[in-house]
């Protein structure tokens, strides 16, 4: 049971950072952009990670994407509600980069052939290539820019799976006594 509930956290967590670094494939109308205001601004800089500059042309990139998705559902995003995501984005950036740091000091390689295995793996999901395709347009992404955030994703989870994993420590009690009260 322990062991299962650890397999659930790895993969929230490698599902939160997936989506966080691919973000959300959502079909976008073609020929034409939407392009969101944002009501904030933000320094050019917005946090520093042992030395790295985090800048914040991905924040506000990420924001937009949120933004429009939120409008596109009809539930568009106050001002608070919008600064409150930005910072939560900053965190995930921060995350993200320290990730990629341990990542560097404990000398973590994704091989060619593990990135090659994983995007066929993503390509799969979709009825066809040209679908595929057709995602990565709607996003702005290239086919190389995708394998290099895909490959950023496996670095990462190698951390999970060597740094983080091993030190997580929940006993069945404690299991079994979250379960209880959320039943």
């Amino acid at each position: 049971m322990l062991r299962s509930s650890k397999k659930i956290l790895y993969a929230s967590l490698f599902c939160f950072f997936s989506s966080f670094l691919a973000g959300t494939l959502v079909f976008a109308h073609s020929g034409h952009t939407h392009e969101e205001k944002l009501r904030i601004s933000l320094p050019d800089v917005v946090a520093k990670v042992n030395g790295q500059d985090i800048h914040n042309d991905d924040i506000i990139r990420e924001l937009k994407k949120t933004l429009k998705n939120y409008k596109d559902r009809g539930i568009p995003l106050t001002a608070e509600e919008e600064k409150i995501t930005a910072k939560k984005l900053i965190e995930n950036e921060i995350e993200r980069a320290l990730l990629l740091q341990k990542g560097n000091e404990i000398n973590a390689l994704v091989s060619d052939e593990a990135l090659d295995r994983k995007l066929r793996k993503v390509k799969s999901s979709f009825k066809s290539d040209s679908i595929f395709e057709h995602e990565l347009k709607n996003r702005k992404l290239t086919l190389d820019q995708y394998k290099k955030e895909l490959k950023i994703d496996l670095l990462m989870q190698q951390v999970i799976d060597r740094e983080i994993e091993p030190n997580i420590k929940v006993s069945e009690k404690d299991i079994q006594s979250f379960y209880e009260k959320n039943k």
